[in-house]
């Protein structure tokens, strides 16, 4: 007999910091117990609910890959893998962790998480995600962060935008990236300079403190449903 648990280090987080969830499978019966890898399984979802909009935001642990038709030829296509099998013994455990922020988009909040693989449902644990002075720190970070796709950066980009809202970089797409990953980024290193230099002038001032606190509103919704 399989169940799932699920358990996070802590239960509040810095927009932009890494939220590291750990996905346990316990297998309680007397003998093995053959399945699909459920850290690769498209079966196998995390979903992350706002308990204020109560909007359902989730994904599977299996990813498609993109596999292009000969080295010569501009069409891709998208592949489902096939994920290993994996045994998990007799009252013995199989333990993953998956980055709900490398996965997700999500905003400041109050957020109900689940695992579901097909009818096993995990516990809920609840995190609250909030838009600190340091967060602005790591949404910088992760701007600045070439070897991160387009769409990770520009969300980035977007919340310290919320603050800035002349923060103008122009961002290279994911199709400028070289062979070995590397884009050109110079063009933005002006503007990231002005946001830092802005960031230390303005990080303790009445208009910053007000503008955080009206981006955190909706933490103060969801809790006060729960």
């Amino acid at each position: 007999m399989l169940a799932i648990q699920i358990n996070l280090k802590k239960n509040s987080y810095h927009l932009g910091e890494p939220i590291l969830l750990s996905v346990i499978y316990r297998n309680a019966g007397s003998s093995s117990v053959s399945r699909e890898d459920p850290s690769q399984s498209f079966n196998a979802e995390i979903h992350v609910i706002d308990r204020n909009t109560k909007e359902d935001f989730y994904y599977t642990m299996g990813k498609l890959e993109v596999t292009q038709f000969g080295e010569a030829s501009d069409e891709y296509a998208l592949v489902e893998p096939v994920p290993d099998n994996i045994d998990i013994d007799a009252k013995g455990e199989y333990t993953f962790e998956t980055d709900l922020n490398q996965r997700l988009f999500l905003g400041p909040g109050v957020f109900d998480c689940e695992f579901r693989d097909a009818a096993l449902v995990s516990n809920k644990n609840t995190i609250a995600i909030w838009y600190t002075q340091d967060s602005v720190s790591l949404l910088l970070n992760l701007v600045m962060d070439s070897s991160l796709d387009y769409s990770r950066r520009e969300w980035a980009a977007d919340w310290l935008r919320e603050l800035l809202p002349d923060f103008k970089v122009t961002l290279p797409p994911d199709s400028a990236r070289t062979p070995n990953g590397v884009q050109d980024d110079s063009a933005n290193q002006g503007e990231y300079q002005i946001f830092k230099t802005w960031w230390l002038a303005n990080r303790d001032t009445d208009e910053v403190k007000k503008t955080l606190d009206e981006l955190n509103d909706a933490i103060n919704s969801g809790e006060s449903g729960q």
